[in-house]
């Protein structure tokens, strides 16, 4: 995972879809989609025998 810029943030919702809270920083998955790094861990974590993004469904390599 990397970290979204401040650009990416501007440009798209600033609300995390796992805790529907702001974020002032973000992970980004290889699809785009953005989440807290804590929230995504949490989202892995419940979802450990296929993990895949909270948003589009698509298969996380973790």
């Amino acid at each position: 995972y990397v970290d979204a810029s401040p650009e990416e943030l501007s440009k798209l919702n600033d609300d995390c879809a796992i805790c529907r809270e702001k974020m002032k920083t973000a992970t980004k998955l290889a699809c785009g989609h953005l989440f807290h790094l804590q929230c995504l861990h949490s989202w892995i974590q419940h979802h450990v025998s296929k993990p895949t993004c909270p948003t589009c469904r698509r298969p996380l390599s973790t």
